[in-house]
């Protein structure tokens, strides 16, 4: 696909395009090891080699991210009081305008998706889709699995937004006498939380580990990030 070359760079360096056109003008740019001082030459994004500033440009259209979260830093772009999950991120991909798809509770941790790809994103939240996200809870006390499968399995209703709520269907399954599994395909406020109080359990605990069919890397220490393969990003919708 060929773009102009001074979109190109700004979209890859996170530069104004009026700075990236006074530096192709000042002789940095070079296609396919030719200068090039046009910022309105087209480059191929695919096939071209392009380098600035003496550093090769890899082009990428979007970036996806698997981010483990941390307790206590919020899901949002940016907070005046407190540490988001952008914060996290180096210059290079703050400047990509990233953005979270869906968000954890504050005192949630695990597997969040960042990027800047609207679509996918919308994708993603899309109540159409019903993609289950699967959480690991850790409760108050040992919680009775057959009955709350069956609560789980028919709905349960809570209060969000002073309103009645009854939740979409949702998988329970205890692994010990704390922690139990939990998939749910929405992401209303502190959701989990409120399920497990309905039935007269407190969340003392609660960690995302899987989107769909992508788990998260457990490689990742919390606060740790890397970027997702095009099949790691399929594994979301299947």
């Amino acid at each position: 696909m060929k773009e102009r070359l001074d979109k190109i760079i700004s979209h890859q360096t996170g530069m104004s395009r009026n700075d990236v056109r006074k530096q192709i003008k000042s002789k940095e740019a070079y296609v396919n090891g030719e200068l090039v001082t046009d910022p309105a030459f087209k480059a191929d994004t695919e096939l071209d080699e392009i380098v600035f500033s003496g550093e090769t440009l890899h082009y990428k259209e979007h970036v996806y991210i698997m981010l483990n979260k941390p307790e206590g830093v919020l899901s949002a772009v940016s907070d005046k009081d407190c540490e988001t999950i952008i914060d996290l991120l180096p210059d290079s991909y703050k400047k990509r305008n990233m953005f979270p798809c869906g968000r954890l509770d504050k005192d949630t941790t695990g597997i969040i998706i960042l990027t800047d790809d609207g679509k996918l994103c919308h994708d993603m939240m899309s109540p159409k889709k019903d993609i289950y996200k699967t959480y690991i809870a850790t409760l108050d006390k040992e919680a009775d699995e057959e009955y709350c499968k069956k609560r789980f399995l028919s709905g349960i209703t809570i209060s969000d937004k002073g309103e009645s709520y009854r939740c979409k269907k949702a998988y329970f399954e205890k692994l010990s006498d704390s922690d139990v599994r939990i998939d749910i395909c929405e992401g209303r406020f502190h959701q989990v939380k409120k399920m497990c109080l309905e039935l007269g359990y407190i969340v003392k605990s609660l960690k995302r580990v899987k989107i769909g069919n992508l788990k998260l890397d457990e490689s990742l220490c919390e606060g740790e990030f890397r970027e997702l393969s095009d099949d790691e990003i399929s594994m979301i919708f299947s």
